[in-house]
């Protein structure tokens, strides 16, 4: 995703066999519907180039993704994810469903994560799978397509995109609240809010936990 001016942001494709880059190009707002007007351009690899105005596609979350057949293109707006036509913007489902960040699957399924859970909803805007947790701010995305979440009162775990457990640990190894965290290899990197004996940082090595 790169700023092209104030107006526009560009998003690249590097691993999709269609589709090079979208460009989102903001045009107005519609007082009467109280949303943005986008301009979206479709640059297929063919050559081909596919342009049309939306009042669906907003500048909330993470990203546009599309799917390995270049059919569809998906996002999330304040009013739910969205799925939409790629070359005409013909909206084809819209839910209800916040996610203020998603991951587009290679199987083309949407995870999605909102304040206490995650979910993935295949190509046809069907929930097809589900985790939830009982507890506020705890719920990460950590890079690498995997989500950091608190399972229940004593253990956090590390999920894939397809919610399948990676890595489980107890709670006790957290001080405090949360504010993002990243993982590389079996390191997971923690940052809090607040700082303990002087430090907001925290390494966890996960290798002992990994799920077999």
């Amino acid at each position: 995703m790169k700023n092209q001016d104030e107006q526009t942001t560009r998003f690249e494709y590097e691993n999709n066999k269609k589709v090079s880059s979208i460009e989102r190009r903001y045009l107005d707002f519609d007082y009467n519907q109280d949303t943005d007007v986008f301009e979206i351009t479709v640059h297929f690899r063919d050559g081909n180039i596919f342009s049309w105005t939306s009042r669906m596609i907003s500048s909330y979350g993470n990203g546009l993704f599309i799917d390995s057949n270049a059919k569809y293109l998906f996002g999330c707006s304040l009013q739910g994810v969205y799925c939409c036509d790629l070359r005409t913007g013909k909206k084809i489902w819209q839910k209800r469903k916040m996610s203020k960040y998603i991951v587009m699957n290679a199987d083309d399924t949407l995870t999605c994560e909102w304040h206490k859970q995650l979910f993935i909803y295949d190509i046809t805007g069907n929930i097809i799978k589900e985790i939830r947790t009982n507890y506020e701010t705890s719920v990460f995305h950590i890079g690498n397509k995997k989500f950091l979440i608190r399972r229940d009162k004593s253990t956090w775990a590390v999920v894939s995109s397809q919610l399948d457990q990676e890595y489980v640990f107890p709670n006790s190894f957290v001080f405090s609240r949360i504010r993002s965290a990243t993982i590389s290899h079996d390191i997971l990197n923690i940052r809090y809010w607040c700082e303990n004996n002087g430090s907001d940082e925290q390494l966890v090595d996960l290798s002992p936990y990994k799920v077999v």
